[in-house]
């Protein structure tokens, strides 16, 4: 992978359907399962860390209906809540982060931050700083330059702790992950003008990031609408304007030969998501733009003809140059293509409610090895299933 901060790896026990997974992401992750499985809750796990460190741990959890809302079914009723990655956030430093939270309320059971010397894994260097924290109270604090400032039971320590150089990469890696949960209806209404530098969860402020493109960057808005012509090939380009003060976007086609401009507001849910998918992977990737370090997708097919997945496919290896990837999907269309591999997938698989993760299985390892089977084919029979050892537990 280049050396741009990313996750290595999640840990995750008892968050909504998964007791325990244990998954290594690459530069480009595809979830792969039925309806239902869990890939979502993986995603959310690591949305609700970003949003945490972002707003606070009140206003993360509130947003999904509280604590028992995420917290899994038959927990026993000591054990907490623990999200943990393992991650390169600079050049310079590698770190393990570790998140447990209290089964009881908002509140932070215990929180651990070890950075390593050098963009390498984890366990091959000797830490340069770390802190623990348990129940509100500064347990270890060490590499830092100054003391540790007051912590809080109900707030994650790092945001407090990143005023200090040592662990300031680690904050702003983990804060700027990005989750989108794209919404036509909500993609094709006019809006006021906004900054644009980065898309909303919903793209909600879409026409103001494509239209900042054009002034800023526009070879990425020329390698999106590219890729938009894979779904749409009488694509000439996209216009952007302000009516009444309000952001409006028009698709500039090719009818009959001559140019039609056609609004937003009129054009299919497919080509609607195809757009937003491609703004949302590759803005990261324009000079001056906020440094987002992860795009989360639910579904990023969605909407999109089976025909036009391939397109998909590219550009989400495309983009996993400049920035980390992570998809769900529970389409065999988009794993047919030959820009995901075997190795870029996770397997999800649900058993009683219970949720599953892992690198796919012997059998669709070995039927993908002697070409008796694809990605694609795996899915659709339900054959692509996690290594056992992977499940929960």
């Amino acid at each position: 992978m280049n050396l741009i901060p990313h996750i290595d790896r999640v840990c995750l026990r008892h968050y909504k359907s998964i007791a325990r997974c244990d998954v290594r992401l690459r530069p480009l992750t595809v979830l792969a399962g039925p309806n239902g499985s869990g890939k979502s809750n993986f995603l959310d796990a690591l949305a609700l860390l970003a949003e945490a460190l972002e707003t606070s741990l009140g206003h993360a959890l509130s947003t999904r209906g509280g604590l028992p809302a995420v917290r899994r079914r038959g927990t026993p009723d000591a054990e907490p809540i623990e999200i943990a990655v393992e991650l390169v956030a600079s050049a310079e430093a590698a770190a393990s982060y570790v998140l447990a939270l209290a089964p009881d309320g908002v509140r932070v059971q215990r929180e651990e931050l070890v950075v390593f010397q050098g963009a390498t894994s984890s366990g091959a260097s000797s830490p340069v700083a770390c802190y623990r924290v348990e129940d509100g109270q500064v347990a270890l604090w060490k590499g830092a330059s100054a003391p540790p400032p007051a912590a809080a039971a109900d707030r994650l320590f790092l945001v407090r702790a990143s005023g200090e150089p040592v662990f300031r990469a680690v904050f702003d890696a983990l804060s700027q992950m990005r989750f989108h949960h794209l919404d036509p209806a909500r993609i094709r209404l006019r809006h006021e003008p906004d900054a644009g530098h980065v898309l909303a969860p919903d793209a909600g402020n879409l026409i103001s990031v494509v239209r900042r493109l054009s002034v800023e960057a526009p070879a990425v808005r020329e390698r999106i609408e590219n890729f938009l012509r894979g779904v749409l090939p009488e694509l000439r380009g996209l216009e952007t304007s302000q009516v009444d003060g309000l952001e409006t976007l028009r698709l500039v086609l090719d009818v009959g030969g001559k140019e039609e401009r056609f609004p937003l507001a009129g054009t299919s849910d497919g080509t609607v998501q195809a757009l937003a998918v491609l703004v949302a992977l590759f803005t990261p990737a324009r000079s001056g733009a906020s440094q987002v370090t992860l795009v989360g997708l639910e579904e990023p097919e969605k909407a999109i003809h089976p025909a036009a997945t391939g397109v998909l496919a590219d550009a989400l290896r495309e983009a996993s140059e400049r920035v980390q990837v992570l998809v769900t999907t529970h389409s065999p269309d988009l794993l047919e293509h030959d820009a995901i591999t075997v190795g870029d997938v996770v397997a999800v698989t649900a058993t009683g409610g219970e949720s599953a993760l892992g690198t796919p299985d012997a059998f669709a390892r070995s039927a993908l090895a002697d070409r008796l089977s694809t990605l694609g084919e795996l899915l659709r029979l339900r054959q692509l299933r996690p290594e056992p050892a992977a499940g929960s537990g």
